[in-house]
């Protein structure tokens, strides 16, 4: 037989939910139903025969209307030096459920607050590359040269 392939836009419902089954079947004659093929529930990139590897993938993020909350998966920050007065950088690696835009323009934002005792002589702080990373430090800007937060 042939091959059908579709596409089309939906609005994913206002709050998170599970995938739900989502069917399929073909039939002759639309006005008088009757069917082709019957009616059958299709696969989606989670089910195991379609052998999909990615995390998302497997845990169902690709399923038709599963609609997850947006979360930081790892939040992680540690320090270079712990003696007093000596200068100090801070580390900070976060992973998103989600793509977090990085352009000059859009409202997404990372807030880090709880550095009481800090002391920071401007105002913006230079980011840093971190050695093995994935640039991070170019997706950030406070409407300034990017590397700058």
């Amino acid at each position: 037989g042939k091959d059908y392939v579709l596409t089309f836009e939906v609005t994913n419902p206002g709050a998170p939910q599970g995938s739900p089954l989502v069917y399929v079947e073909a039939i002759e004659d639309f006005s008088t139903g009757v069917p082709l093929a019957s009616k059958d529930v299709m696969s989606t990139p989670s089910h195991p025969t379609l052998g999909l590897s990615d995390a998302l993938s497997k845990a169902g993020f690709s399923d038709p209307l599963f609609v997850a909350n947006r979360a930081m998966l790892v939040r992680e920050i540690s320090q270079s030096n712990p003696f007093v007065s000596a200068a100090n950088n801070l580390t900070v690696t976060l992973q998103g459920n989600m793509d977090v835009a990085g352009n000059l323009g859009t409202a997404s934002a990372f807030l880090i607050t709880g550095l009481d005792g800090a002391i920071i002589d401007a105002t913006e702080v230079v980011l840093d590359e971190v050695e093995g990373g994935n640039n991070g430090h170019q997706l950030f800007c406070s409407g300034s040269p990017t590397g700058t937060g």
